[in-house]
């Protein structure tokens, strides 16, 4: 399966398919240097069969997901890029979730004032998201996503199955972002949900990078229809921060969605998020909460646009005075 996604002047593919890592020289011809960031958290076999048929000089910067997201591993592998005499016709590899993705992605926009970039994300979560929309960020004196960029990669390329030696917990997680998709943007992807998930995954995956594709086609840069995709997150983001990011982002996101939503909308939400097995209640003093909230990029003048969804597939602002944040 093949996505063309059309992003101001430029296009890349979106390959989804099974054991294809070992074909990436048949969807991009690859250059004489390549350096592959790599999740050490993912098999080496993956690795191996990405490497298998890339006939250049290949360099593995090995990183250590969200730990790594910093601006001390940033350093390092810029570091190792002019060490090793990369020029900006050579690539990057991100292969690994979300935050291997952002990395690579931000180390790419920035070197050399742009370098090619490929993803091969092998989390449900950075295949429809992190790997989707050319958002790129590493986290900075403790703030999430901070320092960060706007870059497209060159293809992005989604081996499902990667997902087989995937943790239950972090497979499910990642889903929580498919579903919220589905909430704000197409009702036939949100009562997937509520047949069989592991045998529907691939429409998951497909009907998810359609729906977030909609909204970066017509807003790359985030001045209007993008910021639907921010549905749950600014709660969401306070409470990772809160808790000194020891709730995951799946369940702070799922956190947000829940205080948000009301009547049968929440309860079926609920149902899912029951399902998923990812935990969406948290006992949280709001006036705690409100301080993270403060410190989001996306306030102004003590203002908040916060995204709300009454109605399946119709999100809308609402402009509000951070104070006035009730749940």
């Amino acid at each position: 399966m093949e996505i063309i996604s059309k992003v101001l002047d430029k296009e890349y593919k979106i390959v989804i398919g099974r054991n294809i890592l070992k074909d990436i020289n048949k969807y991009y011809v690859l250059p004489n240097k390549v350096m592959i960031i790599y999740d050490e958290g993912v098999s080496v076999d993956y690795l191996d069969s990405l490497t298998s048929n890339i006939l250049g000089e290949v360099y593995v910067f090995a990183s250590l997901a969200e730990k790594s997201k910093n601006i001390e591993t940033y350093s390092a592998i810029i570091r190792q890029l002019i060490k090793s005499e990369f020029s900006r016709s050579d690539l990057i590899i991100a292969l690994g979730g979300g935050a291997t993705c952002d990395l690579a992605g931000f180390v790419a926009s920035s070197y050399k004032r742009g370098i090619n970039l490929i993803f091969s994300p092998t989390t449900t979560l950075s295949m429809v998201d992190a790997s989707i929309g050319g958002k790129n960020a590493i986290d900075f004196s403790g703030i999430k996503n901070s320092v960060g960029s706007f870059y497209l990669p060159k293809l992005v390329l989604i081996d499902l199955d990667t997902l087989s030696s995937l943790d239950k917990k972090i497979y499910n997680e990642g889903l929580v972002e498919a579903f919220k998709m589905g909430l704000i943007k197409d009702k036939s992807l949100f009562d997937l949900f509520f047949g069989v998930i592991n045998k529907n995954i691939e429409e998951i995956i497909i009907k998810s990078i359609n729906a977030k594709n909609s909204f970066v086609e017509r807003d790359f840069y985030d001045k209007g229809v993008r910021k639907y995709l921010n549905f749950g997150h600014t709660l969401a983001h306070a409470l990772e921060a809160y808790s000194n990011y020891e709730v995951s982002h799946a369940s702070a996101v799922a956190f947000g969605i829940i205080k948000l939503l009301k009547g049968d909308l929440k309860e079926k939400t609920k149902e899912i998020f029951d399902k998923l097995e990812v935990r969406y209640e948290f006992d949280v003093d709001l006036c705690e909460l409100i301080k993270f909230i403060k410190q989001d990029k996306k306030i102004e003048d003590d203002y908040l646009d916060l995204v709300l969804v009454e109605e399946i597939e119709k999100p809308f602002i609402k402009r509000v005075k951070i104070e006035e944040i009730k749940f």
